[in-house]
């Protein structure tokens, strides 16, 4: 959860218009308004990506059944590569950072990287696995295996339209990650004396 946080950190912080504007000078004029919030970005994504990969890790090992276990370790090694996919996107957005005067001037709205549709399969892959390697272990299922699927679903609606928002992987990634977390302190809850449970 606190990777997908760490994204949505990141996202809000360039001017909105960097991402959506069709247009290529509205983009890159947008992206000229908040030099500072486009720096941080990308950096924080990055920081973002591999902290759901490790979150995910560590949701594995608490795992019970061994099938559960498997698909969640899976689910972590495709987060563990969508993150290392991101890198090349990271670099190519410093670039622009570094060279926005001429970008502007140029009217160069480039902010994205070969790696990004294998990123977009890889990050919704592992979220999907991990989703299910929760539900298949009794964790949230009515929660995690919509998320699951919703995951799942995002890769052939992807590539029907042509296009994936970023954001809609974040909210999947976080989703996932609450649904862990809640598990986790029902878990050490149920642990405590009565006495002492809140």
């Amino acid at each position: 959860m606190a990777g997908a946080i760490v994204m949505l950190t990141g996202a809000g912080l360039p001017n909105p218009r960097s991402f959506t504007a069709r247009d290529a000078r509205e983009r890159i004029e947008a992206i000229a308004s908040r030099p500072r919030g486009w720096f941080v970005h990308t950096l924080l994504f990055p920081l973002g990506f591999a902290l759901v990969a490790a979150g995910g890790g560590a949701s594995v090992q608490a795992l019970k059944r061994d099938d559960a276990r498997r698909l969640g370790t899976l689910g972590a090694a495709l987060s563990a590569l969508a993150a290392l996919l991101w890198v090349p996107i990271s670099v190519q957005r410093l670039r622009v950072w570094k060279h926005i005067d001429d970008r502007v001037s140029e009217g160069n709205a480039d902010i994205g990287a070969s790696t990004f549709w294998p990123y977009t399969a890889s990050a919704l892959l592992g979220i999907s696995a991990t989703a299910f390697a929760l539900a298949l272990d009794g964790v949230r299922p009515r929660l995690t295996a919509p998320i699951g699927a919703a995951a799942l679903l995002g890769l052939p609606t992807a590539a029907v339209v042509r296009d994936w928002p970023p954001f809609i992987t974040y909210l999947l990634a976080m989703a996932t990650g609450a649904a862990a977390v809640s598990a986790d302190h029902e878990s050490a809850l149920n642990r405590l004396p009565p006495k002492l449970r809140v």
